[in-house]
């Protein structure tokens, strides 16, 4: 008997979601769509069934950045320059620069439950020295951890502009929230550069503030990082990392080499071989430059430290081995 009422019982939910299926293809224009959606649709950027519509598009960035990290300071320095493509089909007017760091000028919105007061700022917290557009400088215009850029003369669809930073901020002494500093020489670099927000056919721009609670919507882009490191410093970041036989000595790179085809861990190099100044190449001098390529990524970041071990191996991916 009671396994007679457990079959009804699948029974009738079946036919209930077969109901209810068939009732959702049809009245679906019947529900609610958010305004913005059913702009899109009507635009054709978008469809019903999820999928692209037939006038989807994307911008995108192409980055080309240098960084510095100096661990006494935990300063961080860099400069870049940044390609941005217009492939919507309005004439932009402004730029969207996310300045993550911030979050920890006192004046603006924040969680308070993972920000330590030994970081926080009375002004602004990430130097500006250099904001140029095509070649042309420009006021930022701060929001929050926001700045707005006026673009002279707009951007047109399917144009370019080129956009110049130099810019400055400390790493945080005592605060985790993606980024910080840990043992007093290692480092995790995460919201580091000023970066162009995600314009969209949904939106525009993306503007929405940075309060560490929440994590980004972010466009894919291409990177070409190198950073500068002290003597000694090894780096690990985002892509593909483009000049390690320039930096290794000989017999480790022939390790790094061998973690790219084996599925067995490959001890690269120890802290002890790390602090026998035995791994670097050029020993002597003052700092180390480490580049990275990535392409199509949402995003970058790196770490560094001066007494970690390094073990490698392989792993394929769609035919393709990555380390």
């Amino acid at each position: 008997m009671v396994f007679f009422k457990k079959t009804l019982l699948v029974a009738a939910l079946s036919a209930s979601a077969a109901t209810s299926f068939a009732q959702s293809a049809s009245t679906f224009q019947n529900l609610f769509v958010a305004r913005e959606i059913q702009a899109a649709y009507d635009k054709g950027t978008r469809s019903t069934d999820g999928k692209p519509g037939p006038n989807y598009w994307q911008n995108y960035s192409d980055y080309k950045i240098r960084v510095a990290l100096d661990p006494a300071t935990r300063l961080i320095s860099g400069s870049e320059t940044v390609t941005y493509h217009n492939e919507s089909p309005n004439t932009i007017q402004n730029l969207v620069i996310r300045l993550y760091p911030e979050i920890f000028d006192k004046s603006n919105a924040r969680d308070p439950r993972n920000v330590e007061a030994v970081d926080l700022k009375d002004s602004a917290v990430v130097k500006l020295p250099v904001v140029r557009i095509n070649g042309q400088d420009v006021k930022p215009n701060r929001q929050g951890t926001n700045a707005i850029l006026r673009i002279p003369g707009g951007l047109e669809t399917k144009k370019t502009l080129t956009l110049d930073v130099t810019w400055s901020y400390p790493i945080p002494e005592k605060s985790h929230i993606r980024e910080g500093t840990y043992f007093k020489t290692s480092f995790m670099v995460a919201y580091w550069y000023p970066q162009i927000a995600v314009y969209d056919d949904l939106n525009g721009w993306a503007s929405h503030p940075y309060t560490g609670q929440q994590e980004f919507y972010n466009e894919f882009a291409d990177y070409d990082v190198t950073i500068n490191m002290p003597q000694g410093f090894q780096v690990w970041a985002t892509g593909e990392w483009q000049n390690a036989k320039d930096v290794l000595n000989p017999a480790y790179y022939s390790r790094w080499e061998k973690a790219h085809s084996s599925a067995e861990v490959i001890s690269v190099f120890s802290e002890k071989e790390l602090k026998a100044k035995q791994v670097f190449k050029n020993s002597g001098a003052s700092h180390m430059a480490f580049r990275f390529k990535a392409s199509d990524v949402p995003d970058f970041a790196f770490a560094t430290s001066d007494h970690y071990n390094w073990d490698a191996t392989s792993v394929v991916v769609v035919a393709a081995a990555v380390v």
